[in-house]
Protein backbone atom coordinates (compact mmCIF):
# COMPACT_ATOMS: atom_id res chain seq x y z
CA UNK A 1 0.00 0.00 0.00
CA UNK A 2 2.13 2.84 -1.32
CA UNK A 3 -0.43 5.45 -0.19
CA UNK A 4 -0.12 4.22 3.40
CA UNK A 5 3.67 4.21 3.18
CA UNK A 6 3.79 7.78 1.81
CA UNK A 7 1.16 9.25 4.08
CA UNK A 8 1.61 7.36 7.35
CA UNK A 9 5.06 5.76 7.56
CA UNK A 10 6.66 8.79 5.88
CA UNK A 11 4.36 11.36 7.49
CA UNK A 12 3.06 12.73 4.19
CA UNK A 13 6.55 13.75 3.05
CA UNK A 14 6.42 11.53 -0.03
CA UNK A 15 4.22 10.54 -2.94
CA UNK A 16 3.55 6.94 -3.97
CA UNK A 17 5.84 5.65 -6.74
CA UNK A 18 4.96 3.02 -9.31
CA UNK A 19 8.11 3.39 -11.43
CA UNK A 20 11.40 5.21 -11.21
CA UNK A 21 10.17 8.01 -13.47
CA UNK A 22 6.56 8.76 -12.58
CA UNK A 23 5.49 12.09 -14.05
CA UNK A 24 8.54 12.47 -16.29
CA UNK A 25 8.14 13.07 -20.05
CA UNK A 26 9.46 9.56 -20.80
CA UNK A 27 7.32 7.83 -18.20
CA UNK A 28 6.01 4.49 -19.39
CA UNK A 29 2.85 3.80 -17.31
CA UNK A 30 2.72 0.25 -18.66
CA UNK A 31 5.68 -0.72 -16.46
CA UNK A 32 4.04 0.34 -13.20
CA UNK A 33 4.14 -2.45 -10.61
CA UNK A 34 0.93 -2.50 -8.62
CA UNK A 35 0.43 -4.18 -5.25
CA UNK A 36 -1.33 -7.56 -5.44
CA UNK A 37 -0.99 -9.69 -2.29
CA UNK A 38 -2.61 -12.82 -3.71
CA UNK A 39 -0.48 -12.67 -6.85
CA UNK A 40 2.63 -12.22 -4.69
CA UNK A 41 1.72 -15.37 -2.75
CA UNK A 42 1.20 -17.28 -6.01
CA UNK A 43 4.57 -16.14 -7.37
CA UNK A 44 6.35 -17.12 -4.16
CA UNK A 45 4.70 -20.57 -4.20
CA UNK A 46 5.52 -21.02 -7.89
CA UNK A 47 9.15 -20.08 -7.23
CA UNK A 48 9.36 -22.51 -4.31
CA UNK A 49 10.12 -19.78 -1.78
CA UNK A 50 11.35 -21.52 1.40
CA UNK A 51 9.02 -20.54 4.24
CA UNK A 52 11.86 -20.76 6.76
CA UNK A 53 14.22 -18.41 4.89
CA UNK A 54 14.82 -15.05 6.56
CA UNK A 55 15.82 -12.21 4.25
CA UNK A 56 18.77 -10.17 5.50
CA UNK A 57 17.79 -6.58 4.70
CA UNK A 58 20.37 -3.88 5.34
CA UNK A 59 20.02 -0.13 5.64
CA UNK A 60 22.28 2.70 6.70
CA UNK A 61 19.97 5.57 7.63
CA UNK A 62 19.90 6.46 11.33
CA UNK A 63 16.50 8.10 11.62
CA UNK A 64 13.37 6.80 13.33
CA UNK A 65 11.31 7.29 10.18
CA UNK A 66 13.44 4.67 8.38
CA UNK A 67 12.82 2.18 11.16
CA UNK A 68 9.08 2.90 11.04
CA UNK A 69 9.11 2.44 7.27
CA UNK A 70 10.98 -0.87 7.50
CA UNK A 71 8.51 -2.12 10.13
CA UNK A 72 5.67 -1.42 7.69
CA UNK A 73 7.53 -3.25 4.91
CA UNK A 74 8.24 -6.17 7.27
CA UNK A 75 4.52 -6.44 8.05
CA UNK A 76 3.63 -6.46 4.34
CA UNK A 77 6.18 -9.18 3.64
CA UNK A 78 4.95 -11.19 6.60
CA UNK A 79 1.44 -11.06 5.10
CA UNK A 80 2.69 -12.89 1.99
CA UNK A 81 4.88 -15.35 3.89
CA UNK A 82 8.29 -13.68 3.66
CA UNK A 83 10.32 -13.38 6.85
CA UNK A 84 12.92 -10.63 7.17
CA UNK A 85 15.45 -9.26 9.58
CA UNK A 86 16.46 -5.61 9.24
CA UNK A 87 19.99 -4.66 10.11
CA UNK A 88 21.63 -1.25 10.18
CA UNK A 89 25.10 -1.16 8.69
CA UNK A 90 27.80 0.58 10.69
CA UNK A 91 31.43 1.27 9.99
CA UNK A 92 32.71 1.34 6.42
CA UNK A 93 29.29 1.13 4.77
CA UNK A 94 30.52 1.62 1.20
CA UNK A 95 32.66 -1.51 1.42
CA UNK A 96 29.73 -3.58 2.63
CA UNK A 97 27.35 -2.21 0.00
CA UNK A 98 29.41 -2.27 -3.15
CA UNK A 99 31.85 -5.16 -2.74
CA UNK A 100 32.66 -6.79 -6.07
CA UNK A 101 33.52 -10.45 -6.54
CA UNK A 102 37.11 -11.39 -7.33
CA UNK A 103 35.94 -13.07 -10.53
CA UNK A 104 33.44 -10.71 -12.20
CA UNK A 105 32.35 -13.36 -14.72
CA UNK A 106 31.87 -16.48 -12.58
CA UNK A 107 32.46 -15.34 -9.01
CA UNK A 108 30.03 -15.53 -6.13
CA UNK A 109 28.57 -12.33 -4.77
CA UNK A 110 30.88 -10.52 -2.39
CA UNK A 111 28.06 -8.81 -0.48
CA UNK A 112 26.78 -10.31 2.74
CA UNK A 113 23.10 -9.33 2.60
CA UNK A 114 20.01 -10.10 0.51
CA UNK A 115 18.36 -6.70 0.04
CA UNK A 116 19.34 -3.09 0.54
CA UNK A 117 17.01 -0.26 1.47
CA UNK A 118 18.38 2.97 0.06
CA UNK A 119 17.34 6.18 -1.58
CA UNK A 120 18.24 7.03 -5.13
CA UNK A 121 18.74 10.66 -6.02
CA UNK A 122 19.51 12.08 -9.42
CA UNK A 123 19.66 15.68 -10.55
CA UNK A 124 19.24 14.80 -14.22
CA UNK A 125 17.67 11.97 -16.15
CA UNK A 126 21.04 10.83 -17.52
CA UNK A 127 22.45 10.74 -13.99
CA UNK A 128 19.77 8.27 -12.92
CA UNK A 129 20.15 5.88 -15.85
CA UNK A 130 23.93 6.09 -16.17
CA UNK A 131 24.16 3.73 -13.19
CA UNK A 132 23.01 0.98 -15.51
CA UNK A 133 25.36 1.74 -18.40
CA UNK A 134 27.92 -0.71 -19.66
CA UNK A 135 30.85 -0.50 -22.04
CA UNK A 136 29.27 -3.09 -24.31
CA UNK A 137 28.89 -2.15 -27.96
CA UNK A 138 25.35 -3.52 -27.61
CA UNK A 139 24.32 -0.86 -25.11
CA UNK A 140 21.54 0.72 -27.11
CA UNK A 141 18.93 0.41 -24.34
CA UNK A 142 20.97 2.06 -21.61
CA UNK A 143 20.88 5.78 -22.34
CA UNK A 144 24.00 6.93 -20.50
CA UNK A 145 25.21 9.20 -23.27
CA UNK A 146 24.18 12.81 -23.30
CA UNK A 147 21.86 12.54 -26.28
CA UNK A 148 20.85 15.89 -27.73
CA UNK A 149 17.74 14.73 -29.55
CA UNK A 150 15.04 14.73 -26.85
CA UNK A 151 12.78 12.34 -28.77
CA UNK A 152 15.58 9.77 -28.99
CA UNK A 153 16.28 10.20 -25.27
CA UNK A 154 12.60 9.82 -24.45
CA UNK A 155 12.43 6.54 -26.39
CA UNK A 156 15.68 5.30 -24.83
CA UNK A 157 14.52 6.10 -21.29
CA UNK A 158 11.17 4.39 -21.90
CA UNK A 159 13.06 1.31 -23.14
CA UNK A 160 15.33 1.43 -20.07
CA UNK A 161 12.28 1.66 -17.79
CA UNK A 162 10.82 -1.42 -19.50
CA UNK A 163 14.04 -3.39 -18.94
CA UNK A 164 14.22 -2.32 -15.29
CA UNK A 165 10.58 -3.31 -14.74
CA UNK A 166 11.18 -6.74 -16.28
CA UNK A 167 14.30 -7.37 -14.21
CA UNK A 168 12.87 -5.83 -11.02
CA UNK A 169 16.36 -5.06 -9.78
CA UNK A 170 14.81 -2.39 -7.58
CA UNK A 171 11.27 -1.41 -6.73
CA UNK A 172 10.30 2.24 -6.28
CA UNK A 173 7.83 2.71 -3.45
CA UNK A 174 7.80 6.47 -3.01
CA UNK A 175 9.22 9.73 -4.26
CA UNK A 176 10.15 12.42 -1.79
Amino acid sequence: DRELIANVALNGHATPAFSENDGMPWNNPEVAIETDVEYAKELLAEAGWPSDYVLDVVYYYEDEQTEDFLNVIGNYWDAVGVKAQFRKLDGHVTTELWATPEDMEEGDSAVEWDLLYMGVAALTDAEFYSRFASTSSNNSHTPANEELDQQIRKADYAAAAQILAEQVSFLPLYHS
